[in-house]
């Protein structure tokens, strides 16, 4: 655990942050997940690839008990999404605003076609009626899949809400 105190500094207040390269943040990210993985007695291989274009790390976990790595509604996978997205950010300072995407047996994949399935039925749903069309709550992640959907459609859309009762509302221009 020694990338740990070099992650967090060696008194934990973040005080020595380290640069790293494409392999360590490699190494972390995998290392990083596997290690929640353990605290929560599932033991799993975790595989990282690092897309430099596009600043995102995309970490498969495989192995495990997957139902309860997702948990409801994804939000397991999500906080270990986050986690580990700050762990990077903070051990990369010359990368900033690296993003992590975390998936086990194709959950995300899965979750991404759904909520375009949503999008594409509330743009349906706006044209018919005339009117604004809101989304169920989702996570942060989930609605930033639904806007780049919305955009992808053509149509607008904005968070509206707080919290945890965040929302997607496609928009009529």
């Amino acid at each position: 655990m020694s990338f740990l105190k070099n992650l967090f500094g060696e008194n934990g207040s973040g005080a020595t942050v380290l640069e790293r390269d494409e392999a360590d943040g490699i190494k972390i990210c995998s290392e990083f997940v596997e290690m929640i993985l353990r605290k929560m007695d599932e033991i799993c291989d975790v595989e990282v690839t690092y897309d430099s274009d596009a600043n995102v790390y995309s970490a498969v976990i495989i192995g495990g008990d997957a139902g309860r790595i997702i948990g409801r509604k994804g939000e397991t996978l999500d906080a270990i999404r986050y986690l580990t997205t700050v762990a990077l950010n903070r051990s990369q300072v010359d990368k900033p605003g690296v993003r992590v995407e975390l998936d086990i047996e194709g959950y995300v994949q899965k979750r991404r076609e759904g909520i375009v399935f949503m999008v594409k039925a509330a743009v349906a749903k706006m044209e018919k009626t005339g009117r604004n069309v809101e989304l169920d709550t989702m996570s942060s992640y989930d609605r930033r899949i639904a806007h780049e959907a919305a955009g992808e459609l053509g149509v607008k859309s904005i968070s509206v809400g707080n919290g945890s009762a965040r929302r997607v509302l496609i928009c009529k221009e």
